[in-house]
């Protein structure tokens, strides 16, 4: 059996690597109560020379005499600081050799299999896990290296689609005070409001319209924005381009008031 372990791993308990000991005579009886040390117990990086391992003794699983012969032991975190195939070797007198192999790898396999949070940071060129989908919040503007995304590491064809976007975009939804939705608004609807006038109707009121054209603005609609009528549109029948007076194919409900704002439509 070989133990996977993630290169440089940090959590101790990820670092263990499993040991079973038989007695040395009949290679089959397993041996309880083993403890390791000094040259007892040694590391091989990379395939290099033999060393005392520096993580201690071995330990027994479920406790000490449990007679089953399964121990690990816990690699010292300079143990698994070189990537490729590694191995541990117990050397215990009435015990059988036993040479265990663990490969560390720089991907991480715990977080691949069962299933944990990806790294704090994704390293350029590698991804070492992958989920189905990111918790809210794991994409931020401070998450965010600067220069990460640029243009070479975009689809060529991404300033035409995000174009696109834009232009099938609803306006209504962007309609923000002093926003570029609201300016665009205005040069596809042209706004004004009703000035005060005592001649004011709920058909014919004067506006603050500055186009001096007769009829200018005439089988267009008016809907206004505020005030009583807000949300109604009628016809315009007639402008004066002198006064500035609109008149329309139908009365609003109520005379409007002084500032009462309101769109052109279909101009």
């Amino acid at each position: 059996m070989i133990t996977f372990i993630k290169l440089n791993e940090s959590t101790a308990a990820r670092r263990r690597v499993p040991i079973y000991l038989v007695d040395d005579t009949d290679g089959k009886t397993p041996e309880p109560n083993i403890t390791t040390s000094g040259a007892e117990l040694q590391v091989s990086e990379a395939f290099g020379g033999w060393v005392n391992g520096t993580g201690g003794s071995i330990v027994e699983e479920g406790g000490a005499g449990n007679g089953v012969g399964h121990y690990y032991y816990e690699l010292a975190a300079g143990e698994c600081d070189t990537a490729g195939v590694n191995k541990v070797k117990v050397v215990k007198t009435g015990c059988r050799t036993f040479v265990a192999l663990y490969f560390v790898t720089p991907l991480d396999l715990w977080s691949a299999v069962f299933g944990l949070p990806l790294p704090a940071a994704l390293i350029s060129g590698r991804i070492d896990a992958t989920v189905g989908a990111m918790q809210s919040g794991v994409l931020s503007a401070a998450a965010i290296g600067s220069n990460a995304i640029t243009a070479a590491k975009v689809a060529t064809d991404l300033d035409a689609r995000l174009a696109d976007a834009v232009c099938d975009e609803a306006l209504s939804g962007h309609l923000t005070a002093g926003s570029v939705g609201a300016a665009l608004n205005k040069l596809i609807y042209p706004t004004g409001a009703v000035v005060a006038n005592g001649g004011n109707t709920a058909s014919s009121f004067v506006t603050n319209l500055t186009e001096a054209g007769t009829d200018y603005w005439k089988d267009c609609f008016l809907r206004f924005t505020a005030g009583a009528n807000v949300g109604a549109a009628h016809r315009i029948s007639a402008y004066n381009g002198s006064t500035k007076a609109v008149t329309l194919a139908t009365a609003f409900a109520v005379t409007p008031t002084a500032a009462d704002a309101f769109e052109i439509i279909n101009r």
